[in-house]
């Protein structure tokens, strides 16, 4: 089964209070539920909240279906799918660390000094001689000595002797 591809939801119309979608109701209890107050927020934010709900939702969705697909269940949704597609989204999505561990780490990390360069005034600091890689490096060329013994092999198309370093085949190609 090919996944289908994520639609946004279309925008709700503008109407009164009253008219709003459920959906929109819960969105803007859960940000009352954090503290912020109606006039807070733009209405905007509500509906990015709900495109991200609907995104989410609709692609664990299209993942449970492909996995119900494979086992053999076609469009039958069984909660083990809709739980194995909601652990696979959340394997492959970073997992943010807490304020705390991060500047425990940056604490750790930055009790190692920087090295020092002493460098003059105005100029540019350059990483020290071993680890640039501008200076020249005669690992990169290679100069083929000529052999003093050369083997003479037999071309298989016209069955003559040829010299690896002389021209073969009358067409004036080196070997």
């Amino acid at each position: 089964m090919v996944p289908r591809a994520v639609q946004t939801p279309p925008p709700p119309a503008v109407a009164d209070a009253g008219d709003e979608p459920q959906d929109a109701r819960v969105v803007k209890e859960i940000l009352h539920s954090v503290g912020l107050k109606e006039g807070d927020y733009e209405p905007a934010v509500v509906q990015q909240f709900l495109m991200l709900a609907y995104r989410y939702a609709s692609g664990v969705l299209v993942n449970a279906l492909a996995y119900a697909d494979h086992a053999g269940r076609g469009a039958s949704l069984e909660v083990d799918d809709v739980r194995l597609a909601i652990r696979s989204n959340a394997t492959f999505l970073p997992q943010l660390s807490g304020r705390e561990s991060t500047i425990e780490m940056a604490r750790s990390r930055n009790i190692i000094p920087l090295p020092k360069y002493n460098t003059p005034l105005g100029s540019v600091s350059l990483p020290p001689d071993q680890d640039m890689l501008l200076r020249p490096n005669d690992q990169c060329l290679h100069h083929l000595k000529p052999r003093d013994n050369v083997e003479e092999t037999k071309n298989e198309d016209d069955d003559e002797i040829c010299n690896p370093e002389a021209t073969c085949n009358n067409e004036g190609k080196k070997w």
